[in-house]
Order: C-alpha cells, then structure tokens, then sequence
C-alpha cells in the first residue's frame, strides 16, 4: 500500500504546484503529467507484476481526472 500513498501523494504535491504556478492554465500541464504517471505506473505493473502499480495508476487517473475537471470549472472553462 506504500505504493499507492507515495504515487498520491506526489499527484496531490505536483497538482498544487502547477495549481499555484501555471495561473490559469495549470489543469493541461497537470493533464499531460497525470497521463505520463499513469503511463509509468501501468509499466511499472507489467514489469514487476505488481497490482499495486496498476492499481496506484486507476486511483490517479480516476482522482486526477476529476481534479482536472474541477480546475477547468474554476477558471471558467466548460
């Protein structure tokens, strides 16, 4: 499970900073490195064989979508 934590805990540090520094388009550059953590945490899974890493990436792509979406929202992008 420390797999899981340490894989959310960087998708919540690395979506503040881009939050914080990107002004109003932060949510696509989150976008596309939520889409490369998710990419390494499926590989990651395949070459270690470990559903922890498969399951770390559906949690971030399932919480980094919403997340996504929800900045989108709250600059006014629909």
């Amino acid at each position: 499970m420390a797999v899981v934590g340490y894989n959310l805990l960087g998708l919540a540090g690395y979506t503040i900073l881009f939050q914080l520094g990107g002004g109003g388009g932060g949510f696509i550059l989150d976008a596309f490195v939520i889409f490369i953590h998710v990419l390494v945490c499926v590989i990651m899974a395949l070459g270690k064989k470990s559903w922890m890493w498969l399951l770390s990436g559906v949690l971030v792509l399932a919480i980094g979508f919403s997340t996504c979406v929800m900045l989108a929202n709250s600059i006014g992008l629909r």
